[in-house]
């Protein structure tokens, strides 16, 4: 469907910086609501729309570019942040939270955070490391009964 559309419209035409911010502006937008059961379904379908590796991909199409980086900061904050004000409801934070580790969104994001150090674009990806390194801790465990 329509979010399909825009994670491949950010993976194939990497040379449009207008495309990409407004990407990015798409799928904050998507995500955005209060109301935690619907934030949660945004969130899986946006997860499963293979947003991850799209916002890692812009990101790295424009490091130098602010509204890229902040935008792709932001929508990644949003999709891993923790459902329901900061409780995991199931599964799907810890896997979102995977995804972005697996995605370089780690890396991603540090580049960013130098880069725009004092900036929004700084500050945004400043708060997707904390909710990213979060997830870490998860691929550092020992699988259960190990």
């Amino acid at each position: 469907g329509g979010l399909e559309a825009v994670t491949t419209a950010l993976r194939l035409h990497n040379a449009s910086v207008q495309l990409l911010e407004r990407g990015c502006i798409t799928l904050c937008n998507v995500l955005a609501g209060a109301e935690p059961a619907a934030a949660l379904r945004r969130q899986r379908a946006v997860y499963e729309a293979g947003a991850c590796t799209a916002l890692v991909e812009a990101m790295a199409a424009w490091p130098h570019e602010a509204g890229v980086n902040f935008w792709a900061c932001a929508a990644l904050v949003a999709l891993i942040g923790a459902d329901c004000d900061g409780e995991a409801v199931d599964g799907s934070l810890a896997m979102r939270q995977r995804a972005a580790v697996r995605s370089g969104s780690l890396a991603a994001c540090e580049r960013a955070q130098a880069a725009f150090a004092g900036q929004p674009a700084g500050t945004e990806a400043g708060r997707a490391l904390a909710a990213i390194r979060t997830g870490a801790a998860f691929d550092a465990s020992p699988p259960a009964g190990a």
